[in-house]
C-alpha cells in the first residue's frame, strides 16, 4: 500500500514538472518569434492544464516552476536567477501571483465539479436502491438488496440486525457466517439510542465500522451494520452522507 501511494504521488507531481519543462522547450526554441509576453502565456496555459487535470497542489507546484523556468531561461542574464531589470521582478511577481490565482481557482472549479458530479450519482444509486426495495418480498431479500447495494456503491458490506420478542438484535441468518464484523453490544447500543454508534468511515479493519438505526416513522426496527470489504478504503464524504440515507 506505501509503494501504491508512493507511486500515485509521483505520477500526480511528475507530469506536472515534465509538462513545465516541455513548455520551456518549446517556448526557448521560440525565442526568436515570441515576445517575452506570450512566452508568460504558454506558461500560464500550462499552469491552467495542470490545475484542470490534477488539482491545487501540483498546480502550486507548476506555478512555482514556471516562474522559476521563464526567469532561468527568457529574463535577461539568461541560464541565471538574478534580473538586471527592476522591472521584471514585477513580471516576475505578477506572473507567480497570476499562476497561483489560476490555480486556486481552477482547482476549486474542479472540485465543485466533481462533488456534483459525485451527488447526481449517489441520488442515481439511492434511486435505484428504493425501486429495489419496493420490489422486496421478504426481510431476507431486503438485506441482500441492501448488501448488494452498498458493496456496489461504497464497497461496504451490510449486515441486518432485527429484534426479537425480547427486544435483543440478532443478525438475519444470511449474515451468521460473518461473524468477525459484528459487535453485537454496539449494535444493541444504536438500536437502543436511535443514533448512530462507532462511525469511523476511514478506518482499515475487518470490523463493523458503522451501526446505524432503522428508524421508521414510529419506532426504531433494528440495525444496520457496515463493514469494509477486503482491501477497500472508503471515501469519508461518500460512506457519511450515503450510509444514514441507505438506512
Amino acid at each position: 500500500r506505501p509503494s501504491r501511494i508512493r507511486d500515485s504521488r509521483i505520477r500526480r507531481y511528475g507530469w506536472p514538472v515534465a509538462a513545465c519543462i516541455g513548455t520551456a522547450t518549446v517556448a526557448f526554441g521560440l525565442r526568436e518569434h515570441l515576445d517575452p509576453a506570450n512566452i508568460v502565456m504558454l506558461f500560464m496555459l500550462t499552469v491552467l492544464v495542470v490545475a484542470l487535470r490534477e488539482g491545487r497542489g501540483p498546480a502550486v507546484v507548476a506555478s512555482f516552476l514556471c516562474v522559476a523556468l521563464f526567469d532561468f531561461f527568457f529574463v535577461p542574464p539568461r541560464f541565471s536567477f538574478a534580473v538586471d531589470d527592476a522591472q521584471y521582478l514585477v513580471t516576475l511577481g505578477v506572473m507567480l501571483a497570476v499562476a497561483l490565482i489560476t490555480a486556486h481557482l481552477t482547482a476549486d472549479l474542479r472540485r465543485h465539479a466533481d462533488l456534483a458530479a459525485d451527488r447526481e450519482r449517489e441520488t442515481q444509486s439511492l434511486y435505484e436502491l428504493a425501486r429495489g426495495l419496493a420490489g422486496a418480498a421478504s426481510i431476507e431479500q431486503v438485506a441482500m438488496i441492501t448488501e448488494e447495494f452498498l458493496l456496489r456503491a461504497v464497497g461496504m458490506h451490510a449486515i441486518l440486525l432485527l429484534p426479537g420478542d425480547d427486544g435483543v438484535l440478532t443478525p438475519l441468518d444470511r449474515a451468521a457466517g460473518k461473524p468477525a464484523y459484528l459487535e453485537l453490544r454496539l449494535a444493541q447500543l444504536a438500536y437502543e439510542r436511535g443514533e448512530s454508534v462507532g462511525f469511523n468511515a476511514l478506518a482499515d479493519t475487518d470490523q463493523a465500522i458503522a451501526y446505524l438505526p432503522l428508524e421508521a416513522p414510529m419506532r426504531i426496527r433494528g440495525t444496520l451494520a457496515v463493514a469494509p470489504a477486503i482491501e477497500r478504503r472508503i471515501a469519508a464524504r461518500a460512506a457519511s452522507s450515503l450510509l444514514p440515507a441507505v438506512a
